[in-house]
């Protein structure tokens, strides 16, 4: 099933010839499997190898729960997670929305310490 998933992925990123990169979101109040730090991390790896054959790198992950945002890649604890609340008009909102949209090689995603 997550090859298929990430097989109908790749289909619609390679429509752009051009890109070469993706920033993802998972969206999700799943918990993780035991012993995984985060949800879905076969379907990850398996669109991490698709892509990787299309030319196409995972640039980075976000991990956005009903309560909190962290980085998808850094295991979960209270200095990562940001309250899903204090994220709406902010820069992290407007970083997110830019990373998404670029093509042009950055700088790995650091979500703001919440201060």
């Amino acid at each position: 099933m997550e090859v298929h998933f990430a097989r109908t992925v790749a289909a619609y990123l390679t429509t752009d010839e051009r890109a070469n990169g993706i920033v993802f979101a998972l969206y999700t109040n799943e918990l993780p499997e035991p012993g995984e730090a985060r949800p879905h991390r076969k379907t990850i790896a398996a669109l991490t190898g698709v892509l990787a054959q299309e030319g196409i790198n995972i640039r980075d992950g976000i991990y956005v729960t009903s309560t909190a945002v962290s980085p998808y890649d850094t295991p979960p604890g209270p200095d990562i997670a940001i309250p899903i609340s204090t994220t709406e008009y902010s820069q992290f909102n407007a970083e997110f929305i830019y990373r998404g949209s670029t093509i042009e090689t950055f700088e790995p995603f650091a979500p703001p310490s919440g201060d």
